[in-house]
């Protein structure tokens, strides 16, 4: 499960740094502090460091799995603009929908002190959104299979992502939350939380399941593609000019038939005597 955390906190790492370079552009304060950021990632590690002890798919068991950059890119350009679009529209939610509506205004219109209360709403929510969408993402791909719950976590993974959760949630009711810019939330927020959250789940885990059925598609055909290629390369010979030309008077089936068969056609054949 190296392999798996390394990729999905490479992905997560590239949405958030793409929505907080964007938030820095558009918003006139900052999404998140950075005591905040430092307690989300302690949770996410804490959550990574337990991943050896999950279950494991049953097709990973088969052959050894190699680490490659191109599946890595290929991981990271699918599921980390995801993150980043989720993260824009929380941003989008809180900045012009729900704190406007808890402080009396949009920001620019605040005195001092509920520009205050404005940015400790918005923080606190994009802090919850982060935390849960992190974590359960962490669940829903740390199998290949579209219906993640056929291969449950195990009871330690379950354990920690329970009791973070949990935690992390009630951290803004906590004296030591308003220490750390976090304030309450209102019962609405949560209703936002559950429904974004739910939607971040369903995209990501149907475009799991068709990353890997494409692969599972394309990868018997690129290698008959390949071999197809080798077969014609083979079928080019000297001359005594020192051109290199085809045998366009051979069947196709010198492309793609094995040696073995050419070699039984005997002598007469005109397949016979082909060096592949």
């Amino acid at each position: 499960y190296g392999k798996t955390a390394f990729r999905i906190t490479a992905s997560s790492n590239l949405g958030n740094t793409c929505a907080i370079v964007a938030a820095g552009v558009l918003l006139p304060f900052l999404p998140m502090t950075s005591i905040q950021l430092l307690l989300l990632n302690l949770l996410y590690d804490i959550l990574c460091l337990i991943l050896p002890w999950d279950n494991v798919d049953e097709e990973q068991l088969r052959r050894p799995l190699e680490w490659s950059g191109r599946t890595l890119s290929r991981f990271m350009r699918v599921f980390g603009p995801v993150s980043s679009l989720f993260d824009l529209l929380t941003f989008a939610i809180l900045f012009f929908v729900l704190c406007p509506a808890l402080c009396g205004g949009s920001f620019f219109t605040l005195g001092d002190e509920q520009k205050t209360f404005f940015i400790s709403l918005f923080q606190t929510g994009w802090f919850l959104e982060s935390m849960w969408t992190q974590v359960l993402i962490l669940q829903l791909l740390r199998t290949r299979r579209l219906a993640f719950f056929r291969t449950p976590a195990a009871r330690l993974v379950l354990a920690v992502t329970v009791l973070g959760i949990l935690a992390f949630t009630l951290l803004p009711l906590l004296p030591a939350g308003q220490l750390l810019g976090l304030t309450v939330m209102p019962p609405i927020y949560y209703l936002f939380l559950v429904g974004i959250v739910i939607l971040y789940l369903l995209l990501p885990g149907i475009e799991n399941g068709i990353l890997h059925g494409v692969r599972h598609v394309l990868l018997p055909m690129k290698k008959a593609v390949r071999h197809a290629q080798k077969r014609a390369a083979m079928l080019l010979y000297q001359t005594d000019k020192g051109f290199r030309i085809p045998r366009f008077a051979l069947s196709i089936s010198d492309i793609f038939l094995p040696p073995a068969y050419t070699e039984s056609q005997g002598p007469g054949s005109p397949l016979a005597g082909n060096n592949y």
